[in-house]
């Protein structure tokens, strides 16, 4: 029989049941549950429709409600999750636990306490809700205590990690005027950071997404085009449907030159600080900060190229709409020939644009590592 750490490291919740808990508050456990499950899943499958926060929110509400549907049903019959066979009990709790660290990852939080927690989650439900279950898998890998203890620890620590101000218990944070100098707009560039975060994991590969979305749009319309007899009307609908999402596309596209230029500013306004200072430190103190003067210089070079990609995706925005429509009046027409040459136009013309925005998600990748560089090297100034 293997030994379970956790009657040590939680003594001081020694008396208590998890199974009892269970038995007693069992609606409460099973509706966090079945929640949790069917609003990742609604998650899945109506953020690809309704994207941004209006799909979220959407989610959330489908999900929330045929989570307490179920309970009510469940209750009705006097039925709870423990009842059911081992195995399900278990795929349900599998299924609970992957749809948590997808649900985190796609909130932004670190995988490294993503799938810790995850995984702490799935060992308590399951504890819970099937102790004999649990005995049985510890029986076959007795190693499974330890792990959730190793994997509890590690969540402890990088939400420690979060919380904790950067630097400790230092009484002064730099220890030459080049550190002083340094530290200046440290608050701003960990903003920046984030924002650059945000940029590359939620707002491009939304727009690289519509994209997508409006390359398969134009194929279908392709293949109508091709039939003996077209759908003139459904044509013109699709084409509108297609310049949306080709909007949607443009406005993150510029929602994201318009962030990059604030940034850029701001780096400007960095730069000319350091410089105004770099002239008036010792050389060794030069020395010192000229790798931040560096590192600055090569950040506004990168949001420079970033607001020139922005402005191409723009400028080419603007010949994908006017195709459309053409596409629009060839179909009010039935102009067969006029709408393959449009379609045909119209699809090179977004897969150019696909590969912007990809060079645009690197060259924002590129700018968050030289972010990340600078603020790295302020620590040790």
């Amino acid at each position: 029989m293997s030994l379970d750490p956790f009657g040590g490291l939680l003594d001081p919740f020694a008396f208590w049941d998890i199974g009892a808990t269970y038995d007693r508050y069992a609606a409460f456990f099973d509706l966090v549950i079945y929640c949790a499950i069917f609003i990742a899943l609604c998650t899945t499958v109506l953020t690809s429709r309704f994207s941004g926060r209006p799909g979220r929110v959407l989610a959330a509400v489908f999900g929330i409600a045929l989570g307490v549907s179920l309970v009510v049903v469940e209750r009705k019959f006097g039925f709870s999750l423990r009842q059911a066979s081992p195995v399900a009990a278990l795929i349900a709790v599998l299924l609970l636990g992957f749809l948590l660290a997808q649900t985190l990852v796609r909130i932004h939080v670190p995988w490294t306490l993503a799938m810790p927690l995850s995984y702490v989650v799935i060992y308590l439900f399951l504890r819970a809700v099937s102790p004999a279950m649990m005995e049985t898998i510890a029986a076959r890998a007795p190693f499974v205590h330890l792990l959730t203890v190793i994997m509890f620890l590690i969540c402890l620590w990088r939400a420690g990690a979060a919380l904790w101000p950067a630097g400790g218990f230092k009484l002064w944070p730099h220890s030459s005027d080049a550190g002083f100098v340094a530290m200046l707009d440290r608050g701003r560039e960990k903003n920046e950071n984030g924002l650059l975060k945000n940029l590359r994991r939620g707002e491009i590969p939304e727009a690289e997404r519509d994209s997508v979305k409006a390359e398969h749009t134009l194929l279908s319309v392709l293949r109508e085009l091709n039939r003996s007899a077209p759908d003139w009307t459904g044509i013109g609908q699709a084409s509108v449907s297609i310049t949306q999402r080709a909007d949607e596309s443009i406005i993150i596209v510029d929602r994201v030159r318009t962030l990059d230029r604030r940034l850029e500013n701001f780096d400007l306004h960095e730069l000319a600080q350091l410089n105004a200072y770099y002239q008036q430190l010792t050389d060794q103190d030069r020395n010192r900060l000229k790798n931040q003067v560096d590192l600055e210089r090569r950040k506004i070079i990168q949001e420079h190229a970033i607001d020139q990609l922005g402005g191409n995706c723009e400028r080419r925005h603007g010949e994908f709409r006017q195709r459309m429509e053409v596409l629009a009046r060839a179909a009010a027409e039935r102009d067969r020939a006029a709408a393959l040459q449009a379609v045909s136009e119209a699809r090179a013309i977004e897969e150019m644009q696909r590969a912007e925005i990809r060079r645009l998600l690197q060259a924002e990748g590129l700018l968050q590592t030289l972010t990340g560089r600078k603020l790295r090297d302020e620590k040790h100034v």
